[in-house]
């Protein structure tokens, strides 16, 4: 009976690792396909990629800052290469503001029409991939659009632009 036992425990023991071997194969195949798409997408609008900078305030002593795109020089700063779903959405979100209509806020666009403007891009584009948009991360940046708008409006916004009225009916 002890015999029995310590093979059943030995089986199950090579079939927890088959399994975990299995996982982390899968992982390792997700994580270099957002890495290889996130390539292809900044290829394919000749913009470049440029991973801890310290080209944004606080950066410049932590050598890291917030992601942002340098619209006019078609670079997007980020924190790392893409590797998962949020760090590929936020990829996306700041190549929106390079290539999405009116999400440039440095061409006079109100920030929070801007910030709408790039995260529809990336809704968009993450739809032509045939990937789902996140709870989670629709909440956060519906959040970050609501957060732009109220600053705006704190500061001599006068009316909130309509593509963004939908964010704040209730």
């Amino acid at each position: 009976a002890q015999r029995n036992k310590h093979l059943r425990k030995s089986s199950m023991t090579n079939e927890w690792q088959e399994k975990l071997k299995k996982f982390q194969e899968a992982r390792k195949a997700k994580s270099e396909w957002y890495e290889k798409t996130g390539r292809e997408i900044l290829e394919e609008h000749q913009i470049t990629a440029c991973y801890k900078c310290d080209c944004r305030g606080w950066g410049r002593e932590t050598k890291h800052s917030r992601a942002h795109a340098h619209t006019k020089k078609r670079i997007v700063c980020l924190d790392a290469v893409p590797k998962g779903y949020k760090s590929f959405f936020t990829l996306l979100h700041e190549v929106g503001h390079i290539v999405a209509e009116k999400a440039d806020y440095s061409s006079g666009v109100p920030r929070s029409l801007a910030e709408h403007n790039a995260t529809e891009w990336a809704y968009k584009t993450l739809k032509e991939l045939g990937l789902p948009i996140k709870r989670k991360v629709k909440g956060e940046y519906d959040s970050y659009i609501k957060e732009k708008v109220a600053r705006g409006l704190r500061r001599g916004l006068r009316e909130i632009p309509k593509e963004l009225r939908k964010h704040f009916k209730n």
